[in-house]
C-alpha cells in the first residue's frame, strides 16, 4: 500500500510538471471574432482594438489588431510603413493564402534587416466566419525563432473563432 501511494504521488506531480510548462490564458474576443492562447510567461497587454504579446526577452513580438472590413486595405498599408519605420524596408519572401481553424488567413512573409541582424516579419490577415477582420504582425530573429518554435507553433495552432458574446 505504501509503495502505491508512492507511485501515485510520483504520476501526480510528474503530470503536474508536465502541464506546469505548458501554462496559457485564452484570450477570447467577441468583438473581433478571434481567440488566441497565449503562453502565461509572455507578456501581454491590450488597449482598444490591439492585444500585444512578447516573449520575457521580448525577442518575439505579436501584435493582434482588429479592424473593420472597410478598413482592411489602410491598415495593411499603414501597418507596412510603421514597420519600415521601425525596421527600414521589407523584402518579401513568401505569400500564401490558407485555412486555420475556420479562420481564412492571408500571410505575407518579409524579412528586414537591423543593424546586420535578420528579422523575420508576418503580416496575416485572419477572417473569421462572421466576416471579421483581424491583422496579426510577427516580428522575431533566427534564434529567437528556434528557441520559441515550440509556442509559435502552438499559438498559430490556437487561432480560432472566438466564442461569441452573451
Amino acid at each position: 500500500m505504501k509503495n502505491l501511494v508512492k507511485i501515485m504521488f510520483i504520476v501526480v506531480v510528474s503530470i503536474a510538471l508536465s502541464f506546469g510548462s505548458a501554462m496559457a490564458k485564452e484570450y477570447n474576443d467577441g468583438d473581433s471574432g478571434l481567440s488566441v492562447t497565449i503562453p502565461d510567461t509572455w507578456k501581454v497587454s491590450s488597449e482598444g482594438n490591439v492585444l500585444e504579446a512578447k516573449t520575457t526577452d521580448e525577442a518575439i513580438g505579436l501584435v493582434f489588431e482588429s479592424v473593420k472590413a472597410e478598413d482592411v486595405e489602410k491598415a495593411i498599408g499603414d501597418a507596412v510603413k510603421e514597420i519600415e519605420k521601425e525596421l527600414g524596408t521589407l523584402t518579401t519572401v513568401s505569400t500564401s493564402e490558407t485555412e486555420l481553424n475556420g479562420l481564412k488567413a492571408y500571410i505575407e512573409d518579409c524579412t528586414a534587416t537591423v543593424k546586420d541582424v535578420k528579422i523575420s516579419v508576418s503580416v496575416m490577415l485572419l477572417m473569421t466566419p462572421d466576416k471579421k477582420f483581424v491583422l496579426l504582425y510577427y516580428f522575431g530573429g533566427e534564434e529567437a525563432e528556434k528557441k520559441y518554435e515550440k509556442e509559435l507553433t502552438e499559438i498559430v495552432q490556437s487561432l480560432k473563432p472566438a466564442v461569441a458574446k452573451k
